[in-house]
C-alpha cells in the first residue's frame, strides 16, 4: 500500500542566476504533477524568529513516498540538478511522513 508523504523545501534564490531558478521550477513542476501532487503551498518567509533565514518555503503532499523518492533518482530529475544548483544559493528538500 502506498505511503503518503509531504515534500518540504526551503530555498534562497541566487539573484545572479534567476534564469536557472525559473528553468528548474518550470521543469520540476510537471515531474511533481505526474506523481499526483496535491496543491503546492508556496510561501515567502516574512520574519525569521530563530535560525538561519530562507526566502522560499514549498510544501506539497504526495500519495506515494516510494514514487516521489524514485522521481528524485530519475534521469529526468537528475538533468535538472545543474539548474537547481545555479538557481539557488541554498536549497533543502525533505520528504516527511506523519508521526
Amino acid at each position: 500500500m502506498p505511503q503518503p508523504c509531504t515534500l518540504i523545501a526551503t530555498a534562497i534564490p541566487n539573484p545572479e542566476n534567476m534564469d536557472a531558478m525559473k528553468t528548474y521550477m518550470q521543469k520540476a513542476g510537471p515531474l511533481f504533477d505526474a506523481l499526483g501532487a496535491g496543491p503546492a503551498n508556496r510561501l515567502k518567509v516574512s520574519e525569521v524568529v530563530a535560525g538561519d533565514g530562507t526566502a522560499i518555503v514549498l510544501v506539497m503532499d504526495f500519495p506515494d513516498r516510494d514514487k516521489l523518492s524514485a522521481m528524485f533518482e530519475s534521469d529526468s530529475y537528475q538533468a535538472l540538478i545543474p539548474a537547481r544548483s545555479g538557481g539557488f544559493k541554498s536549497i533543502n528538500i525533505w520528504i516527511a511522513e506523519p508521526m
